[in-house]
Protein backbone atom coordinates (compact mmCIF):
# COMPACT_ATOMS: atom_id res chain seq x y z
CA UNK A 1 0.00 0.00 0.00
CA UNK A 2 2.87 2.11 0.93
CA UNK A 3 4.60 1.23 -2.28
CA UNK A 4 1.53 1.81 -3.95
CA UNK A 5 1.34 5.49 -2.82
CA UNK A 6 4.62 6.13 -3.29
CA UNK A 7 4.81 5.41 -6.56
CA UNK A 8 1.57 7.23 -7.36
CA UNK A 9 3.09 10.73 -5.68
CA UNK A 10 6.38 10.12 -7.60
CA UNK A 11 4.19 10.06 -11.22
CA UNK A 12 2.59 13.16 -10.13
CA UNK A 13 5.63 14.87 -9.36
CA UNK A 14 7.28 14.08 -12.65
CA UNK A 15 3.49 14.73 -14.34
CA UNK A 16 4.16 18.20 -12.89
CA UNK A 17 7.25 18.39 -13.83
CA UNK A 18 6.70 17.63 -17.17
CA UNK A 19 3.60 19.96 -17.52
CA UNK A 20 5.62 23.12 -15.99
CA UNK A 21 8.18 22.38 -18.60
CA UNK A 22 5.69 21.85 -21.96
CA UNK A 23 3.20 24.04 -21.17
CA UNK A 24 4.77 27.14 -21.48
CA UNK A 25 6.67 25.63 -24.60
CA UNK A 26 3.14 25.05 -26.25
CA UNK A 27 1.82 28.26 -25.08
CA UNK A 28 4.60 30.04 -26.34
CA UNK A 29 3.77 28.05 -29.44
CA UNK A 30 -0.16 29.47 -29.90
CA UNK A 31 0.55 32.56 -28.62
CA UNK A 32 3.65 33.49 -31.28
CA UNK A 33 1.09 31.71 -34.25
CA UNK A 34 -1.30 33.52 -33.13
CA UNK A 35 -0.14 37.00 -32.97
CA UNK A 36 1.45 35.94 -36.43
CA UNK A 37 -1.27 34.96 -38.37
CA UNK A 38 -3.79 37.53 -37.40
CA UNK A 39 -1.01 40.74 -37.91
CA UNK A 40 -0.57 40.55 -41.83
CA UNK A 41 3.67 41.35 -42.40
CA UNK A 42 4.19 41.50 -38.35
CA UNK A 43 7.14 39.99 -37.11
CA UNK A 44 6.17 38.76 -33.08
CA UNK A 45 8.66 35.84 -31.08
CA UNK A 46 9.86 35.30 -27.23
CA UNK A 47 12.92 34.14 -25.94
CA UNK A 48 11.48 32.14 -23.24
CA UNK A 49 7.98 31.84 -21.56
CA UNK A 50 8.24 30.33 -18.08
CA UNK A 51 5.04 29.02 -15.83
CA UNK A 52 4.84 28.41 -12.29
CA UNK A 53 1.68 26.51 -11.79
CA UNK A 54 1.38 27.11 -7.95
CA UNK A 55 1.43 31.09 -8.17
CA UNK A 56 -0.02 31.84 -11.59
CA UNK A 57 2.99 33.94 -12.36
CA UNK A 58 4.09 33.60 -15.82
CA UNK A 59 7.21 35.35 -16.75
CA UNK A 60 8.46 36.18 -20.48
CA UNK A 61 11.37 37.14 -21.56
CA UNK A 62 12.75 38.67 -24.48
CA UNK A 63 9.80 40.01 -26.42
CA UNK A 64 10.24 41.07 -29.72
CA UNK A 65 7.27 42.77 -32.42
CA UNK A 66 7.80 44.62 -35.38
CA UNK A 67 4.66 46.25 -37.46
CA UNK A 68 3.98 45.89 -40.92
CA UNK A 69 6.71 48.08 -42.74
CA UNK A 70 4.24 48.89 -45.02
CA UNK A 71 1.61 50.50 -42.20
CA UNK A 72 1.14 54.17 -42.77
CA UNK A 73 1.30 53.83 -38.56
CA UNK A 74 4.37 51.44 -37.73
CA UNK A 75 4.79 50.02 -34.38
CA UNK A 76 7.60 48.03 -33.07
CA UNK A 77 8.72 46.47 -29.88
CA UNK A 78 10.77 45.07 -27.15
CA UNK A 79 10.40 43.87 -23.81
CA UNK A 80 13.50 42.47 -21.73
CA UNK A 81 10.96 40.84 -19.21
CA UNK A 82 7.11 40.52 -18.84
CA UNK A 83 5.68 39.04 -15.41
CA UNK A 84 2.25 38.65 -14.96
CA UNK A 85 -0.10 36.76 -12.17
CA UNK A 86 -2.81 34.84 -14.02
CA UNK A 87 -6.10 33.26 -12.93
CA UNK A 88 -6.51 29.61 -13.45
CA UNK A 89 -10.41 29.43 -13.18
CA UNK A 90 -11.54 31.98 -15.90
CA UNK A 91 -8.85 31.17 -17.95
CA UNK A 92 -10.96 27.50 -18.21
CA UNK A 93 -13.84 29.17 -19.52
CA UNK A 94 -11.39 31.09 -22.10
CA UNK A 95 -10.64 34.26 -20.47
CA UNK A 96 -7.27 35.89 -19.59
CA UNK A 97 -7.67 37.54 -16.08
CA UNK A 98 -4.11 38.95 -14.97
CA UNK A 99 -3.04 40.98 -12.60
CA UNK A 100 0.19 43.02 -11.04
CA UNK A 101 1.81 42.91 -14.79
CA UNK A 102 5.58 44.08 -14.65
CA UNK A 103 7.08 45.46 -17.76
CA UNK A 104 10.85 45.64 -17.29
CA UNK A 105 13.23 47.81 -19.93
CA UNK A 106 10.34 48.35 -22.75
CA UNK A 107 11.08 49.77 -25.92
CA UNK A 108 8.47 51.19 -27.72
CA UNK A 109 8.96 52.81 -31.25
CA UNK A 110 6.39 54.77 -33.61
CA UNK A 111 6.50 55.62 -37.21
CA UNK A 112 3.90 57.80 -38.92
CA UNK A 113 4.08 58.12 -42.27
CA UNK A 114 3.63 60.79 -44.84
CA UNK A 115 2.67 61.62 -47.22
CA UNK A 116 0.05 58.77 -46.17
CA UNK A 117 0.29 55.36 -48.54
CA UNK A 118 -2.74 53.91 -49.62
CA UNK A 119 -3.93 51.57 -47.70
CA UNK A 120 -7.57 49.97 -46.71
CA UNK A 121 -9.70 50.71 -44.18
CA UNK A 122 -8.77 49.20 -40.53
CA UNK A 123 -10.96 46.29 -39.38
CA UNK A 124 -13.67 46.66 -37.24
CA UNK A 125 -13.14 43.68 -35.79
CA UNK A 126 -10.91 45.33 -32.78
CA UNK A 127 -11.19 44.55 -30.14
CA UNK A 128 -13.33 41.42 -30.49
CA UNK A 129 -10.27 39.41 -32.51
CA UNK A 130 -8.49 40.24 -29.04
CA UNK A 131 -9.46 37.36 -26.71
CA UNK A 132 -11.14 37.95 -23.53
CA UNK A 133 -8.74 40.18 -21.31
CA UNK A 134 -8.79 42.19 -18.16
CA UNK A 135 -5.67 43.60 -16.89
CA UNK A 136 -5.68 44.82 -13.21
CA UNK A 137 -2.04 46.59 -13.00
CA UNK A 138 0.51 47.43 -14.95
CA UNK A 139 4.10 48.92 -14.06
CA UNK A 140 6.97 50.04 -15.90
CA UNK A 141 10.56 50.18 -15.13
CA UNK A 142 13.02 52.26 -17.24
CA UNK A 143 11.02 52.34 -20.41
CA UNK A 144 11.50 53.98 -23.86
CA UNK A 145 9.56 55.34 -26.39
CA UNK A 146 10.21 56.87 -29.91
CA UNK A 147 8.23 58.69 -32.16
CA UNK A 148 9.18 59.52 -35.69
CA UNK A 149 7.19 61.36 -38.01
CA UNK A 150 9.08 60.48 -41.66
CA UNK A 151 8.35 63.10 -44.30
CA UNK A 152 9.21 62.23 -48.02
CA UNK A 153 11.82 59.67 -46.25
CA UNK A 154 12.92 61.70 -43.94
CA UNK A 155 12.97 61.65 -39.84
CA UNK A 156 11.70 63.49 -37.12
CA UNK A 157 12.28 62.13 -34.53
CA UNK A 158 11.16 63.05 -30.18
CA UNK A 159 12.79 60.64 -27.88
CA UNK A 160 11.53 59.55 -24.32
CA UNK A 161 13.93 57.54 -21.90
CA UNK A 162 13.73 56.40 -18.09
CA UNK A 163 9.84 55.62 -18.31
CA UNK A 164 8.46 54.94 -14.98
CA UNK A 165 4.70 54.46 -13.87
CA UNK A 166 2.01 52.49 -13.98
CA UNK A 167 -1.55 51.87 -15.38
CA UNK A 168 -5.08 50.11 -14.01
CA UNK A 169 -8.15 48.41 -15.19
CA UNK A 170 -7.30 47.27 -18.60
CA UNK A 171 -10.17 45.42 -20.45
CA UNK A 172 -11.06 43.87 -24.16
CA UNK A 173 -14.62 43.04 -23.08
CA UNK A 174 -17.57 45.27 -21.76
CA UNK A 175 -18.18 43.58 -18.20
CA UNK A 176 -14.85 42.00 -17.55
CA UNK A 177 -13.75 44.65 -15.07
CA UNK A 178 -13.52 48.57 -14.73
CA UNK A 179 -13.24 50.04 -18.00
CA UNK A 180 -11.77 53.20 -16.47
CA UNK A 181 -8.27 53.20 -17.54
CA UNK A 182 -6.12 56.11 -15.56
CA UNK A 183 -1.89 55.91 -15.95
CA UNK A 184 0.25 57.87 -14.37
CA UNK A 185 4.11 58.03 -15.87
CA UNK A 186 7.55 60.05 -14.97
CA UNK A 187 9.79 60.57 -17.94
CA UNK A 188 13.02 62.25 -19.71
CA UNK A 189 12.29 64.30 -22.63
CA UNK A 190 15.36 64.28 -24.99
CA UNK A 191 18.39 64.37 -22.51
CA UNK A 192 16.86 67.01 -19.82
CA UNK A 193 13.69 67.82 -19.85
CA UNK A 194 11.75 66.02 -17.13
CA UNK A 195 8.14 65.31 -17.20
CA UNK A 196 5.11 63.60 -15.49
CA UNK A 197 2.30 62.50 -17.89
CA UNK A 198 -1.57 61.53 -16.23
CA UNK A 199 -4.53 60.16 -17.91
CA UNK A 200 -8.18 58.80 -17.61
CA UNK A 201 -9.98 57.33 -19.89
CA UNK A 202 -13.12 54.59 -20.75
CA UNK A 203 -12.14 52.55 -23.58
CA UNK A 204 -15.81 51.86 -24.19
CA UNK A 205 -17.53 55.02 -23.68
CA UNK A 206 -19.18 56.16 -26.45
CA UNK A 207 -18.93 59.17 -27.10
CA UNK A 208 -15.54 59.37 -26.00
CA UNK A 209 -14.65 61.29 -22.96
CA UNK A 210 -10.59 61.83 -22.66
CA UNK A 211 -8.28 63.31 -20.48
CA UNK A 212 -4.73 63.82 -20.32
CA UNK A 213 -2.08 66.18 -18.59
CA UNK A 214 1.58 66.55 -19.58
CA UNK A 215 3.88 68.70 -17.57
CA UNK A 216 7.71 69.00 -18.22
CA UNK A 217 10.41 71.10 -16.30
CA UNK A 218 13.69 72.48 -17.59
CA UNK A 219 14.26 71.57 -21.35
CA UNK A 220 16.89 73.04 -23.79
CA UNK A 221 14.91 73.70 -26.84
CA UNK A 222 17.85 72.98 -28.67
CA UNK A 223 17.29 69.39 -28.00
CA UNK A 224 14.09 69.32 -29.82
CA UNK A 225 15.99 70.34 -33.32
CA UNK A 226 15.90 67.07 -34.30
CA UNK A 227 12.00 66.83 -34.79
CA UNK A 228 10.97 70.51 -35.67
CA UNK A 229 13.70 71.40 -37.97
CA UNK A 230 13.18 67.83 -39.61
CA UNK A 231 9.69 68.03 -39.73
CA UNK A 232 9.00 72.04 -40.18
CA UNK A 233 12.59 73.64 -40.77
CA UNK A 234 12.46 75.39 -37.49
CA UNK A 235 15.25 75.57 -35.04
CA UNK A 236 14.84 76.61 -31.51
CA UNK A 237 17.27 78.19 -28.65
CA UNK A 238 16.38 78.97 -25.46
CA UNK A 239 15.22 76.99 -22.08
CA UNK A 240 11.70 76.12 -21.05
CA UNK A 241 11.73 76.32 -17.51
CA UNK A 242 7.83 74.63 -17.03
CA UNK A 243 5.20 73.89 -19.53
CA UNK A 244 1.86 72.31 -18.40
CA UNK A 245 -1.07 71.10 -21.21
CA UNK A 246 -3.82 69.86 -20.01
CA UNK A 247 -5.93 68.11 -22.95
CA UNK A 248 -9.73 66.72 -23.49
CA UNK A 249 -10.72 64.73 -26.21
CA UNK A 250 -14.49 64.43 -27.21
CA UNK A 251 -16.01 63.01 -30.33
CA UNK A 252 -12.49 63.87 -32.28
CA UNK A 253 -12.68 67.38 -31.01
CA UNK A 254 -9.05 68.37 -28.80
CA UNK A 255 -9.35 71.17 -26.70
CA UNK A 256 -7.37 72.11 -23.71
CA UNK A 257 -5.05 74.86 -22.18
CA UNK A 258 -1.28 75.29 -22.63
CA UNK A 259 0.87 77.16 -20.02
CA UNK A 260 4.37 78.02 -20.32
CA UNK A 261 7.51 79.86 -18.48
CA UNK A 262 10.90 80.00 -20.61
CA UNK A 263 13.89 82.45 -21.34
CA UNK A 264 16.08 82.96 -23.83
CA UNK A 265 13.92 82.49 -26.60
CA UNK A 266 15.34 82.03 -30.27
CA UNK A 267 13.51 80.97 -33.91
CA UNK A 268 15.41 80.27 -36.56
CA UNK A 269 13.50 79.25 -39.95
CA UNK A 270 15.21 77.51 -42.91
CA UNK A 271 14.12 76.81 -46.58
CA UNK A 272 11.45 73.77 -46.63
CA UNK A 273 9.47 71.98 -49.39
CA UNK A 274 6.60 74.81 -48.76
CA UNK A 275 8.69 78.14 -47.74
CA UNK A 276 11.55 79.87 -49.89
CA UNK A 277 14.81 81.01 -48.78
CA UNK A 278 13.06 84.62 -48.78
CA UNK A 279 9.80 83.36 -47.23
CA UNK A 280 12.41 81.58 -44.40
CA UNK A 281 14.47 85.24 -44.36
CA UNK A 282 11.05 87.35 -43.73
CA UNK A 283 9.57 84.54 -41.16
CA UNK A 284 12.40 84.51 -38.81
CA UNK A 285 12.75 88.65 -39.10
CA UNK A 286 8.75 88.42 -37.99
CA UNK A 287 8.77 85.99 -35.62
CA UNK A 288 12.12 87.92 -33.90
CA UNK A 289 10.23 91.04 -33.63
CA UNK A 290 7.36 89.38 -32.02
CA UNK A 291 9.39 87.35 -29.74
CA UNK A 292 11.48 90.39 -28.53
CA UNK A 293 8.74 92.61 -27.44
CA UNK A 294 6.06 89.86 -26.10
CA UNK A 295 8.54 87.63 -24.45
CA UNK A 296 8.04 87.65 -20.59
CA UNK A 297 10.78 88.39 -18.66
CA UNK A 298 12.26 85.36 -16.40
CA UNK A 299 10.74 86.47 -12.95
CA UNK A 300 7.56 87.01 -14.09
CA UNK A 301 5.20 85.09 -11.65
CA UNK A 302 2.79 83.29 -13.60
CA UNK A 303 3.45 82.00 -17.06
CA UNK A 304 1.78 82.75 -19.94
CA UNK A 305 -1.01 80.81 -21.26
CA UNK A 306 -3.27 79.78 -24.59
CA UNK A 307 -5.95 77.73 -25.21
CA UNK A 308 -6.55 75.46 -28.36
CA UNK A 309 -9.38 73.65 -29.57
CA UNK A 310 -8.79 71.47 -32.96
CA UNK A 311 -10.39 68.92 -35.33
CA UNK A 312 -9.26 65.36 -35.83
CA UNK A 313 -8.85 64.37 -39.37
CA UNK A 314 -9.50 61.32 -40.85
CA UNK A 315 -6.19 58.95 -40.58
CA UNK A 316 -4.05 61.31 -38.44
CA UNK A 317 -2.49 59.23 -35.60
CA UNK A 318 -2.90 59.84 -32.07
CA UNK A 319 0.20 61.55 -31.61
CA UNK A 320 0.26 63.68 -34.36
CA UNK A 321 -3.51 65.01 -33.27
CA UNK A 322 -2.12 66.11 -30.08
CA UNK A 323 0.94 67.73 -31.33
CA UNK A 324 -0.94 69.43 -33.44
CA UNK A 325 -3.64 70.87 -30.74
CA UNK A 326 -0.57 71.99 -29.01
CA UNK A 327 1.75 73.98 -31.67
CA UNK A 328 -0.57 76.83 -32.48
CA UNK A 329 -1.16 76.62 -28.92
CA UNK A 330 2.94 77.26 -28.65
CA UNK A 331 2.80 79.71 -31.55
CA UNK A 332 0.08 81.92 -29.63
CA UNK A 333 2.11 82.04 -26.24
CA UNK A 334 5.75 82.64 -28.31
CA UNK A 335 4.42 86.04 -30.09
CA UNK A 336 1.86 87.14 -27.39
CA UNK A 337 -1.44 86.46 -29.16
CA UNK A 338 -4.45 84.35 -27.32
CA UNK A 339 -7.09 83.96 -30.15
CA UNK A 340 -9.80 82.23 -28.60
CA UNK A 341 -9.98 78.55 -29.19
CA UNK A 342 -13.23 79.18 -31.38
CA UNK A 343 -11.05 81.25 -33.62
CA UNK A 344 -8.74 78.49 -33.98
CA UNK A 345 -11.33 76.06 -35.04
CA UNK A 346 -12.97 78.86 -37.54
CA UNK A 347 -9.59 78.57 -39.07
CA UNK A 348 -9.15 74.45 -39.38
CA UNK A 349 -13.07 74.94 -41.28
CA UNK A 350 -11.58 77.11 -43.84
CA UNK A 351 -8.12 75.52 -44.71
CA UNK A 352 -10.56 72.44 -44.94
CA UNK A 353 -13.48 74.07 -46.86
CA UNK A 354 -10.21 75.90 -49.46
CA UNK A 355 -9.00 72.37 -50.28
CA UNK A 356 -12.01 71.20 -52.83
CA UNK A 357 -11.76 74.70 -54.19
CA UNK A 358 -8.11 74.54 -54.83
CA UNK A 359 -8.46 71.13 -56.40
CA UNK A 360 -11.00 72.47 -58.73
CA UNK A 361 -8.74 75.67 -59.92
CA UNK A 362 -6.28 72.75 -61.12
CA UNK A 363 -8.51 71.06 -63.33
Amino acid sequence: MRKAALVALVALGVGAVVLAELAPTLARRKLVAAVNGNCDGCQFDIDRLRLYLTTGEVVAEGIRFQGNPNDFVEVSFTIASLTGHIAWRPLLQGTWQIADMAAVEPAFQIIEKDPKPPSPPSSPAFPLNVPPMTVTTVSVSDGRFTYIHRQHGKDAPIRITHVNGAARNFSSRQGLGSSQTTFEITSQLERSGADTITANFDLFAVPNDDHLTVDLQHQPLAEMDPYFFNSDGVRLDGHLERATATMRIRNGVLSGDLAARYHDLAVHFAKTAERSAIGAFFSEAAERMALRSEQPPPDTAAPAAAAFRVVRTRGDSIINFLLSGLKPAAHDILTGRTPHPEDVHREQAKKRASKPAKKRAKK
